[in-house]
């Protein structure tokens, strides 16, 4: 498919010019459209698109940004002049790439795989939003009776259409002498003629604002914005050394180019007042010097009409610039509200995350002071009952031993006691009051002594007996 690839910028830097002869090859014709006609870019060695403001306006391209992003001027810009060219100069691609210069693309091959994976898409972009979901969109007061609903939002900061939409585009031109914004015109305009619109992942990192740095991106991936132009030829570098894990090849800066001298501006003369090549001109063999903008020629005097139209779109784009500011004071104003109320929101909840863990502490502290208190009321109550218990063991103890003295002193007496003889009767009687002779009387007593002799032994001989008999028995058994 026959594919153009056009990079809009103010002034193009080296490294843009360098990236867009890399992959200007036999699949892709490259371009660059210049904001500034001041700067010279006959020297260039790609295709390069720079039409003079007023021819360009007269012939309807203008307003695909709106001003405040070009210092409030009303002209055409970068994007205008694109599609000017492609709406009605040269018709001949299939698909054109607009491509605005702060978006980093991660590798040389990114736009041959979208071409491969949808081959038939009409228009390919980030996003595709419609009204009601983003209704608070401060820009929706331009497309206001300026084209029918519905309407949808989309970044368009790199986007791909189709020859069918850019022939809508020149129709809408023709009709209304205008372009609209955009970043409503381009998808309102497919989804209101049925056109198939299709968001790729490869442009889901376009976004209006980011922060996107060399170490947060991916190889084969389109991101926006990245102002720092000097830092894409790097970044594809480490990018591609980083997935296939060698360097980078040098690319060959191919110098295929469709408009050889850059110089256009005179085309502009055999384009009819419907936007059309007039039939049998020779625009492609011109080599006349560029047009001034302050040519004197008829062509560049605007009509009293024109003007007038300019001064109500001025007046018009002053309101709309007023109105903007003053929703965008509100929105801030609204946003600092908001602000304010996540910070309160935020502090009452620390505050009652505070008193909740304070509680909390508090409670613990309770319960580990209760359930001290507990431990030494029950560390006491076991001393005390120790100490009874202790006591009330030596009680018994003192109670047992005093038993046991008094059982033994008892049974040491009644040993004793048994072991002690009878006493010698001090005196003998006499039967009948007969007196006896000391020799009678000491023989009687001779005789009485040997038989009580004789029956102490055997006395001893039974306590004898009964000691031993003693000894075998326990204390108890003595005592009954």
């Amino acid at each position: 498919m026959k594919t153009a690839i056009v990079f809009l910028c103010r002034i193009p830097k080296q490294e843009l010019i360098d990236f867009a002869q890399e992959i200007n090859k036999d699949d892709f014709d490259t371009y660059i459209s210049i904001d500034d006609n001041n700067f010279d870019a006959t020297e260039l060695p790609v295709n390069v698109i720079q039409y003079n403001n007023k021819k360009c306006a007269r012939k309807g391209f203008i307003n695909c940004i709106l001003a405040y992003t070009l210092n409030n001027e009303k002209r055409p810009c970068a994007w205008d002049k694109a599609l000017y060219h492609f709406c009605v100069i040269d018709k001949s691609y299939e698909y054109i790439y607009l491509i605005e210069d702060d978006v980093l693309i991660t590798s040389h091959d990114v736009f041959d795989k979208i071409n491969k994976s949808y081959p038939s898409a009409d228009l390919l972009c980030a996003t595709h939003t419609p009204e009601k979901k983003i209704e608070k969109w401060v820009h929706w007061h331009y497309a206001e009776n300026k084209i029918a609903k519905p309407w949808f939002q989309s970044m368009m900061c790199c986007c791909r259409l189709s020859k069918k939409l850019l022939e809508l585009i020149n129709d809408y031109v023709k009709k209304h002498k205008t372009l609209l914004y955009h970043e409503f015109f381009f998808s309102t305009l497919a989804n209101n003629n049925g056109l198939k619109i299709i968001n790729p992942s490869e442009m889901r990192n376009i976004f209006f604002r980011a922060n996107w740095r060399y170490n947060n991106v991916n190889y084969g991936l389109i991101y926006h914005p990245y102002k720092k132009i000097d830092e894409h030829p790097n970044i594809r570098k480490s990018l591609y050394k980083k997935k296939f894990n060698v360097d980078m090849p040098v690319f060959p800066k191919y110098g295929k180019k469709i408009i050889d001298d850059n110089i256009i501006n005179d085309i502009d003369d055999f384009i009819d007042d419907d936007n059309e090549i007039i039939e049998g001109s020779n625009y492609e063999n011109i080599i006349n010097d560029n047009i001034s903008e302050d040519d004197d020629t008829e062509d560049n005097i605007e009509s009293k009409e024109y003007i007038e139209d300019n001064k109500l779109e001025d007046n018009k784009l002053e309101e709309n610039n007023k109105l903007e500011e003053n929703n965008k004071l509100e929105d801030n104003k609204l946003a600092e509200q908001k602000r304010l109320a996540e910070q309160k929101r935020l502090a009452e909840q620390k505050r009652l995350a505070e008193e909740k863990k304070l509680a909390e502490e508090k409670k613990l502290a309770e319960q580990k002071k209760l359930a001290e208190q507990k431990r030494l009321a029950e560390e006491k109550r076991l001393a005390e009952e120790t100490k009874l218990a202790e006591q009330k063991r030596l009680a018994e103890e003192k109670k047992l031993a005093e038993e046991k003295k008094l059982a033994e002193e008892k049974k040491l007496a009644e040993i004793s006691q048994r072991k002690n003889k009878p006493p010698l009767p001090e005196k003998i009687k006499i039967e009948n009051n007969e007196t006896q002779t000391m020799d009678e009387l000491r023989k009687e007593n001779n005789y009485l002594h040997k038989k009580i002799d004789m029956i102490y032994k055997k006395i001893e001989l039974i306590y004898k007996k009964i000691d031993m008999i003693y000894e075998r028995l326990p204390d108890n058994d003595i005592d009954g």
